[in-house]
């Protein structure tokens, strides 16, 4: 419906909403508890102009607090079906916000805010990936913490880009 809204003003009137009355929008018609789909992100940026790539980072923003809440909430919940689905769920959130922030960031090596974003929601997904392993026998904890440990890492040299771009900015 907001894609097909966006078109109609833009053939009518010759050009496009702002995109951050876009990306507002598009975050409120998604109702709270729902993750975004990658058909309707890749829409969504379709219909954007992000010459700086703040739009991605600011989708990014509030995409990672859905996750983090849908796996907290639910970490104490009983394994079973609808949890593994939910974890299977919030897993491909992350890989996909992860691939459109290093994407973006590529494009905008300059951006601190970017890499900020990135760090960030790798930081979130290096704990969630921890969390949903937390009852599992302790001879398979090593390969975990390891995989954790990469992880985290990775987020924390985002987070130093980040330092680093903001300190020439």
């Amino acid at each position: 419906m907001l894609f097909g809204t966006l078109a109609t003003f833009q053939k009518r009137f010759g050009r496009q909403f702002a995109s951050r009355l876009v990306l507002d929008t598009f975050a409120v018609i998604h109702v709270s508890d729902e993750l975004f789909k990658r058909e309707d992100v890749d829409r969504l940026l379709e219909q954007v102009d992000d010459p700086d790539g703040q739009v991605v980072s600011d989708l990014a923003a509030r995409m990672a607090v859905r996750l983090r809440r849908q796996w907290v909430e639910f970490s104490d919940a009983r394994p079973n079906r609808a949890y593994r689905d939910l974890f299977a769920e919030v897993q491909r959130g992350y890989a996909l916000f992860d691939e459109l922030l290093a994407k973006s960031a590529e494009q905008h090596p300059d951006n601190w805010q970017l890499a900020a974003s990135l760090g960030g929601l790798r930081l979130d997904a290096a704990d969630f990936h921890l969390a949903r392993h937390g009852d599992i026998p302790l001879e398979s904890r090593e390969k975990v913490l390891v995989e954790y440990e990469s992880k985290r890492n990775a987020a924390l040299e985002a987070l130093q880009s980040a330092t680093t771009k903001y300190a020439k900015a």
